[in-house]
């Protein structure tokens, strides 16, 4: 495998991509096998949380953290 050669698992992916920009990443996403996928905020997306848990991939939303006062 060289740097540019995608990876065949992943433990974990973090989706940093808006919903709208995600669509053509579904297969690429799903066919790495990941164990969860993080949805940082503002990337939430039903369809893709849908197709992850019918593979049983855990599903993570992230909270935001708020400042201290």
């Amino acid at each position: 495998m060289t740097p540019l050669d995608p990876p065949e698992h992943a433990d974990t992916i973090s989706v940093f991509l808006n919903p709208d920009r995600q669509k053509n990443y579904y297969d690429y996403i799903l066919n790495l096998h990941p164990k969860r996928i993080i949805f940082n905020p503002g990337t939430e997306n039903p369809e893709l949380i849908e197709l992850a848990t019918q593979r049983n991939i855990q599903i993570i939303i992230r909270a935001v953290p708020l400042p201290c006062s």
